[in-house]
Formats: C-alpha cells, sequence, structure tokens
C-alpha cells in the first residue's frame, strides 16, 4: 500500500560541534547549538506493507528546512565583533520503518534513515578597524534512528502521525581550519493519505 504525507518539525534542535585551528597551531573545540519551532516541513511518499501484525515500509522524502539563526555574537570594549550564523536549508532522504501493529488502526514503529543537508555558515567580523564576510555551503549527510506512533481512523485513507529523530550527520570541513560536527534532534507531526 502506498501513502504520502505531509510533516512539520514540531521542534527541531541542531547542535553545532566546531572544531578550529588557529595559524599557531592551537585547536579549539567548542559546542553551539540552535532550536525553533516549526522550522522544517516534510514530504514523504512510501509504499508499506502488513505482515500478521508485523508492518515493514520504505519511504522518500523531501526536507524544506528553514532553521536559521546567530550561533555565535561576539563583541568587545574595543568595537571588535564577531557573528556567525547558520542556515539550515533542504534535503533529501530515504527511511525503512519496522513496526508492530497494536490494532487494526495503530501502530508502533522504529525507523532508520539516511538523511541529507544543505547547510550554509556565515560569517561576520570587525577587527582592528577592517571588517570582512564569509558565506560557505556544505552538504551534510548521516544516518539516524526514530521512533513514532501512527493512528490510521477505520475505513479511511487519512492517518496520522508524530515521530522523534534524531540524525548524526557527522562532520565536514569548511576549511583547512574550521570542522563542523551535526547532530539534529526533531519531534514531527505527520498527516497521511493511503492508497
Amino acid at each position: 500500500m502506498g501513502y504520502l504525507a505531509l510533516g512539520a518539525g514540531v521542534l527541531t534542535s541542531q547542535t553545532y560541534e566546531t572544531k578550529l585551528r588557529d595559524t599557531n597551531g592551537d585547536r579549539y573545540d567548542t559546542t553551539y547549538g540552535q532550536e525553533d519551532w516549526a522550522s522544517r516541513f516534510d514530504i514523504v511518499f512510501g509504499f508499506g506493507e502488513r505482515i500478521g501484525d508485523l508492518y515493514l515500509a520504505t519511504e522518500f522524502n523531501y526536507t524544506v528546512g528553514n532553521l536559521d539563526g546567530d550561533i555565535i555574537s561576539a563583541r568587545n570594549n574595543q568595537g571588535d565583533r564577531a557573528e556567525l550564523s547558520v542556515d539550515a536549508g533542504d534535503g533529501l532522504g530515504v527511511s525503512v520503518r519496522v513496526g508492530r501493529m497494536f490494532t487494526d488502526t495503530t501502530l508502533g514503529y522504529a525507523k532508520v534513515t539516511y538523511q541529507q543537508r544543505e547547510l550554509e555558515f556565515t560569517g561576520n567580523y570587525r577587527l582592528n578597524n577592517s571588517s570582512g564576510h564569509e558565506s560557505e555551503d556544505e552538504d551534510f549527510a548521516g544516518f539516524g534512528v526514530g521512533l513514532g506512533f501512527e493512528y490510521v481512523p477505520p475505513d479511511s485513507p487519512l492517518g496520522i502521525r508524530a515521530e522523534a529523530m534524531r540524525i548524526d550527520f557527522g562532520d565536514e570541513t569548511f576549511s583547512d581550519d574550521f570542522k563542523v560536527d551535526l547532530v539534529e534532534h526533531s519531534f514531527n507531526l505527520f498527516a497521511s493519505y493511503h492508497f
């Protein structure tokens, strides 16, 4: 049985673990994060099969992301400043859901996923009366796991589901001296149509 679902990230948080090496060779490891309500939306197309009480499904998703904001904002008394912002953009993914039917209308499931997301890091600085602006895009990809619950009323093609996910996108290098490791946590709600 096929299905189409539209989802929203009710709450999404991203953690960025940065590793920076300065010109002296010193390394600085720092963790930043941001979170927001309704900051991602998903379009999902999938196929599922019920075998007794067991449910198996494969699905493909397109994610529209709009989680963005400043993760670093620093100033000193001399007027120097530095700002780093992150914009989590769109992405693609493929997932497998394995679950158990508790009744004919309710399903509890575990989900394993492989996701790709585009992130844009933008830095602005002013130091000793000089200023600069840098922006760089990078595609992050990684695996995630989650748990969910789905309800489809009897004799109806419509359903709802809720799921919690954790996706470890791994790290990407933005320059020779700046590396970012990305982890995303989200709680998502979906409305689905089964055909």
